[in-house]
Order: C-alpha cells, then structure tokens, then sequence
C-alpha cells in the first residue's frame, strides 16, 4: 500500500512532542510493512468517506483517507482530538 502525507498532517506532526514523533516514525514504518498487524489497529472508521485510522499508541491516532491501495494521511493528534473528529 502507498502513502502520502498533506500538508495538514506535517503540521500536526511537528506538534507533537519529540518521543510521540519517534514513535509514530517507528509505526509508520511496521505500517508499511504490514499495514493490518494487530498493533497498529489499521481500520475504516468513516465508509462512506473512505477515512481510516491508525493506532500510534493509547493516547495517539493517525487519520488518512483511503483511495484503492493508497493512503493520504491528513492528521495525527492526541485520542480526544481523534474522538471529536470522527464523531462529525
């Protein structure tokens, strides 16, 4: 699977603290070797829109929108961000 990242989301990495970057690093990297392993939770959370998360670690997710076997990440933040955004 391919991946791409906006605008958006490289601002909203640069936001986060240094060892949440590192570790969204470490997990993009094990996404990309198997986007579906059980500790990424990798899943479709908006059908109609094509918008799937991914799992940083309990307090951080990673949103992009799926097109065929492309990703384009649009943002990553805390849970509570996550929570709000997907309840929309």
């Amino acid at each position: 699977m391919e991946s791409f990242a906006t605008g958006n989301f490289w601002r909203s990495f640069n936001a986060l603290p240094e060892e949440i970057q590192a570790l969204a690093r470490q997990k993009f990297d094990l996404w990309k070797q198997d986007p579906f392993h059980g500790k990424l939770n990798f899943k479709c959370v908006d059908k109609d829109n094509e918008i799937w998360s991914v799992r940083v670690n309990l307090q951080y997710r990673a949103l992009g929108q799926r097109d065929g076997d492309s990703i384009i990440w649009d943002w990553i933040g805390t849970h509570a961000e996550y929570d709000r955004i997907i309840s929309k």
